[in-house]
């Protein structure tokens, strides 16, 4: 499965990274030699990608070493992931968009507190979060591009994340 997800998407090499992330914090660091074919197949993808075949990468994928990029990039996923679309600060005069954009706040600030409050819940949130982060590792780093897209790999974790809230076994939703 790495293979095609290799295949089809190259930020798939953060897979390897997430299952390490995983493992480890489940504290199944035994496990860790079954990964090493992943790993192998990743490094052989960026060795192939960056310096055997290198292709014109153009303007837009230029690195950015710079703290504030990151923070912009990864500000920009995180509004992505709950649900806040390009723009949305200049719409926040209408005032369906401005009580909209409050309910979503409130409901994240219950959110992460009813997470703290479960230690469960808090390791399974951690888990999620951890995973969306290590995720979009890579194009934090590129100055030029936020698209969802890059949230493909990531956005499983943040659905994690989201539901360490909801307890499965009495919710009727579900059935």
């Amino acid at each position: 499965w790495l293979v095609l997800a290799l295949l089809s998407n190259e930020l798939a090499v953060m897979v390897p990274v997430m299952l390490v992330f995983y493992l480890v914090f489940n504290k199944r660091r035994a496990e860790w030699r079954y990964l090493l074919p992943g790993w192998v197949m990743a490094g052989l993808l960026l060795l192939i990608r960056f310096v055997v075949m290198p292709i014109s990468l153009g303007s837009e994928y230029v690195l950015a070493f710079n703290p504030i990029t990151w923070w912009g990039n990864l500000r920009w996923y995180i509004f992505r992931a709950v649900g806040l679309s390009e723009g949305w600060r200049a719409y926040l005069v209408t005032p369906k968009i401005f009580i909209s954009v409050v309910a979503l706040a409130v409901f994240w600030l219950v959110w992460i507190l009813k997470a703290i409050k479960n230690p469960p819940r808090l390791k399974t949130m951690t888990l999620g979060l951890g995973w969306f982060l290590i995720a979009v590792v890579p194009v934090l780093l590129l100055s030029h591009h936020q698209s969802p897209i890059y949230q493909l790999i990531g956005l499983p974790g943040f659905i994690l994340a989201m539901l360490s809230l909801v307890n499965l076994s009495r919710s009727r939703f579900w059935l």
